[in-house]
């Protein structure tokens, strides 16, 4: 796992070797979890956890559903948010494990490596909604222990930027998503980060900037529900 870094002067995505942070987890302490019990929401509530690699939540469209090219079915809703409960570097039995701790907002291994869930929102051209990958994003320790304290903080909006490496592998997209250059912007208390991805040729970074036709949200759709098909 790459060491993350802190955001720039400018909340910028910073160059290799600039603004690198020393690994994390060189101080002594325990997972820590956001304070309080209240729960982050995505965008559009009533979303469910879900596997490790990305599958459906409860988030659908207002339209009327799609045949499916995979089983031949006929969904009468089209999925729009996909989620990961846990980083790509979470291992079953970690529950038990000393200084590791998962909640459906943060998540603490071996008391050394960081990550905060959030949102890669995707326009869907010609909608108002929007297409959203539920996904997890490395931090440094500094900023992972700066958003916990800010958690509940009306004023975390305004926040600067915490630098992250995307920790959630999207296998719909080739090459992997595991460590793209991300952003995280804090939102209102209550509501989950969005993650905004380095502007570069990756095709999930080109759908971020561009959008997706609703004709692509199904495709990705039937790529998920149908994974190992």
């Amino acid at each position: 796992m790459q060491p993350s870094r802190a955001p720039g002067e400018g909340g910028e995505f910073g160059k290799d070797g600039e603004n690198v942070e020393r690994p994390v987890g060189r101080r002594e302490h325990g997972p820590r979890s956001h304070p309080g019990t209240g729960r982050c929401q995505d965008r559009q509530p009533g979303r469910t956890a879900c596997p490790t690699r990305a599958v459906a939540s409860a988030g659908t469209s207002t339209d009327t559903g799609f045949s499916c090219a995979c089983c031949g079915e006929h969904h009468a809703e089209t999925p729009m948010n996909f989620s990961s409960p846990a980083p790509v570097h979470w291992e079953p039995g970690m529950e038990r494990a000393k200084k590791c701790e998962l909640t459906s907002d943060q998540c603490v291994i071996r008391g050394e490596a960081f990550f905060v869930r959030g949102l890669i929102e995707l326009p869907v051209l010609g909608h108002d909604e929007v297409f959203s990958w539920g996904v997890w994003v490395s931090l440094s320790e500094r900023n992972f222990l700066r958003a916990s304290e800010m958690w509940e903080n009306p004023a975390r909006e305004s926040e600067p930027a915490y630098f992250g490496w995307l920790s959630t592998e999207l296998f719909p997209y080739e090459p992997t998503t595991i460590n793209l250059k991300t952003m995280v912007h804090t939102r209102a208390v209550g509501l989950r980060p969005t993650v905004e991805l380095e502007p570069t040729d990756h095709p999930l970074a080109v759908e971020q900037r561009t959008g997706i036709t609703m004709e692509r949200v199904r495709q990705l759709a039937e790529a998920v529900l149908h994974a190992g098909a």
